[in-house]
């Protein structure tokens, strides 16, 4: 989706971005960082529903600062990003 997300209606990627935010807060009202929130890491069902992978503890340039890598606030900052990137 990366080099065609101009062809992506923006109600599908306000739906993405949602999407994203409910995960991270289910994750996080369970006590779970996701840790490394950037788009290689989401991945889309044949439904179109997002699912989230990279729980390794590794970070993606660009999407959470190094500071608060493996926080609450560090997926936070990677939701923004993401939403960013998704254009919303």
């Amino acid at each position: 989706l990366r080099d065609n997300m101009d062809q992506v209606s923006k109600l599908q990627r306000e739906d993405w971005a949602s999407q994203a935010k409910h995960i991270i807060e289910q994750l996080h009202g369970i006590e779970v960082v996701w840790g490394n929130v950037c788009p290689r890491n989401m991945l889309l069902d044949v439904g179109g529903n997002l699912w989230v992978v990279g729980f390794s503890g590794a970070r993606t340039s660009g999407f959470v600062s190094l500071e608060l890598m493996g926080t609450e606030e560090g997926d936070l900052m990677g939701l923004e990003m993401i939403r960013q990137y998704l254009q919303v």
